[in-house]
């Protein structure tokens, strides 16, 4: 991964097990760390979905404190703390149903995340590949209970 950045948040890695091993393996060794959420099964009986954050070696990446685990909603969001010198947060990484909108599925996602976010009580950013629009999501009220905005490319 050629990059300046120093935190990446990842969509639809679509792995698992031994293929998530060698992906960590690699990024280790190109100087980042990494924490993946499992890829899981699509309609096809093929790997869908996964997550993933990666965040440069020097920098901190931990389970979110108040948490039982990194993982939100298996297979479609993580979030980890991250530490840079004088700033901590915690980010999040999530892959919402594609072509459902403001679905159930959708909706429960977005809640979860906000569950997490209240458990921690940390500043937080979510990115993704949220496959709804913008616009839908604030319609929820649930970005407005988190205390959030929503700043999207558009």
């Amino acid at each position: 991964m050629q990059s300046t950045a120093r935190l990446v948040l990842l969509q639809e890695t679509k792995l698992n097990g031994e293929a998530i091993e060698e992906a960590s393996s690699w990024a280790l060794a190109n100087g980042w760390k990494t924490l993946f959420e499992d890829a899981g099964t699509g309609a096809k009986g093929r790997p869908s979905a996964g997550c993933a954050i990666a965040i440069r070696e020097r920098f901190g990446l931990s389970q979110p404190p108040g948490c039982e685990s990194c993982t939100v909603a298996p297979h479609r969001l993580i979030g980890a703390l991250v530490e840079f010198p004088g700033l901590a947060f915690v980010a999040y990484s999530g892959y919402w149903r594609a072509s459902e909108g403001m679905s159930e599925r959708n909706f429960d996602l977005t809640a979860k995340l906000g569950e997490h976010t209240q458990a921690h009580g940390k500043s937080f950013v979510a990115g993704g590949d949220f496959n709804v629009a913008p616009e839908l999501v604030q319609a929820t009220g649930l970005i407005e209970q988190m205390g959030a905005t929503i700043v999207h490319s558009g």
